[in-house]
């Protein structure tokens, strides 16, 4: 029987199963990242897994913005306003915040088969 991405998600990030972190938000806007992403349709056990591990990267970076990076570098009360800092680097795709965490970066090596990426 295949796993739910939320099944998935208890299993390889047990950290997040807390009542405090929004599991099934963060499942919606990694199901809507991982459709726009690939090029190619995964087996169903492999596409539950993508969206579990994309999940997990986006609690594991505390909700900040997704493309937000670096810690913050100001922060106002009144009016609630946060800024991060930025990479000192120019990032080379859009693959380069998931490098952040463990989870973004088994995304990447999972979801590499199903990604067109045309050679120049």
């Amino acid at each position: 029987m295949v796993k739910t991405p939320k099944e998935l998600m208890a299993i390889i990030a047990p950290e997040f199963t807390s009542p405090k972190y929004d599991v099934d938000g963060a499942i919606i806007v990694a199901k809507i990242r991982v459709d726009s992403s690939l090029s190619f349709a995964p087996p169903e056990e492999t596409y539950n897994m993508l969206i579990a591990y994309l999940g997990a990267h986006i609690l594991s970076i505390g909700g900040r913005p997704l493309g937000s990076s670096g810690d913050i570098s100001s922060m106002q009360v009144g009016a609630v306003s946060v800024t991060y800092s930025t990479n000192k680097t120019s990032p080379k795709s859009a693959m380069t915040g998931l490098a952040q965490t463990v989870f973004g970066n088994e995304y990447i090596q999972q979801s590499r088969p199903y990604r067109f990426s045309p050679t120049t």
